[in-house]
């Protein structure tokens, strides 16, 4: 971004998949590509997206911050129970 000349601050976002419909709808609505490993693990067991959305948000989260990152903003989409899981997961608190 920077070397074309956006200079605006970026706040990375991450939205926490929930279930295998959302390997279409997420991509449609916000414009991007889901990580081929993630759409794999969720098609090999659809039956925990959920879990698997989880952990990939963490593992991001915790990335991201380490990397220093300190804000990031969630698309909790109705459903604030998925985000505040990854936050506790991620800061222990």
């Amino acid at each position: 971004c920077r070397a074309a000349g956006i200079t605006c601050p970026i706040v990375p976002g991450i939205k926490v998949l929930k279930s295998e419909g959302q390997l279409k709808s997420v991509p449609r609505t916000f414009h991007v590509d889901l990580p081929s490993d993630l759409v794999a693990e969720v098609l090999e067991t659809p039956s925990k997206a959920e879990e698997i959305g989880c952990n990939w948000a963490v593992k991001q989260t915790k990335e991201l911050l380490e990397n220093g990152y300190m804000n990031i903003h969630f698309y909790v989409m109705n459903d604030a129970n998925l985000v505040r899981d990854v936050i506790a997961r991620t800061t222990g608190k």
